[in-house]
């Protein structure tokens, strides 16, 4: 479809965006793969010129290996948590950044148990 121009058949479209835009699936895993591994990013967005569309890590599921989905789904995760974690010291002469490892009182049960 898209990106390579290659026709492809429809088991080989990755047609999960939101935006609805298709890729040849090849096309959109080495897209994201580039933006994770090369560009050191979590945000990937659709390639489509102008499209603001975010791609998820479940909409990737069935191409690409659950290794990546993990730790891409963890990235994101913790770029959620660490803000809240971390604040500047409050003494004017001092920049230190510092980390509430109390996590502010925050109860993080993920595994859902009590």
């Amino acid at each position: 479809m898209r990106l390579c121009g290659d026709q492809n058949p429809i088991s080989n479209i990755f047609n999960e965006s939101h935006c609805g835009h298709r890729f040849c699936s090849v096309c959109i895993r080495r897209h994201i793969v580039t933006k994770l591994k090369d560009e050191n990013t979590i945000a990937v967005g659709c390639p489509e010129p102008n499209c603001d569309t975010s791609i998820t890590p479940q909409q990737c599921e069935s191409i690409l290996p659950g290794e990546v989905i993990y730790r891409w789904d963890d990235a994101l995760l913790y770029s959620v948590i660490l803000p809240v974690l971390v604040f500047e010291c409050p003494y004017e002469d001092c920049k230190a950044k510092l980390v509430d490892d109390d996590m502010g009182g925050m109860d993080l049960n993920f595994a859902g148990k009590d």
